[in-house]
């Protein structure tokens, strides 16, 4: 019976480990859409940037703006 805590443990540790990958995954993501959305700014290119910000964005900008 004492072994129960240790596996519980091991179990828990186990189930997490695939949810921090898919977090870093996540990020990755997240960080490489705005390395391309800020090349587009800095290139001037404002309709593309416009068109790929998101929807929130588009809301409150209009693309003319």
């Amino acid at each position: 019976m004492k072994c129960i805590p240790a596996i519980v443990l091991v179990i828990a540790a186990l189930a997490s480990a695939p949810v921090g990958a898919q977090e870093s995954e996540a990020v990755a993501q997240a960080k490489d859409a705005a390395a391309s959305w800020l090349a587009l700014v800095d290139a001037g290119n404002y309709s593309a940037s416009w068109e790929q910000a998101a929807g929130a964005f588009r809301s409150a900008v209009t693309r003319q703006a």
